[in-house]
């Protein structure tokens, strides 16, 4: 829901994560990939807008991901982590 990722720990402005959202809402992907996940903040938005468009997948790549992005992915049956 929108409302919610406004509170999402992203190192975006409120316009910067609306418009990620709003994206994602309108085009409907089937997947997603995202390279670079430090903490995961727009992973969250990501997953948010998937998980309300009742369909897709995130895709992310990182070297050295935070451990609150690896807690984000074992949580969510939307996305995949990858290391490397």
């Amino acid at each position: 829901m929108l409302n919610n990722i406004f509170a999402f720990n992203a190192l975006l402005q409120d316009e910067e994560k609306a418009t990620l959202y709003g994206l994602l809402r309108g085009l409907q992907p089937q997947n997603v990939l995202e390279i670079g996940v430090a903490h995961g903040g727009s992973s969250q938005i990501i997953l948010e807008a998937l998980n309300d468009n009742e369909r897709g997948r995130l895709f992310s790549v990182d070297i050295h991901p935070k451990p609150e992005a690896y807690k984000l992915f074992s949580d969510s049956p939307n996305g995949e982590l990858f290391i490397g």
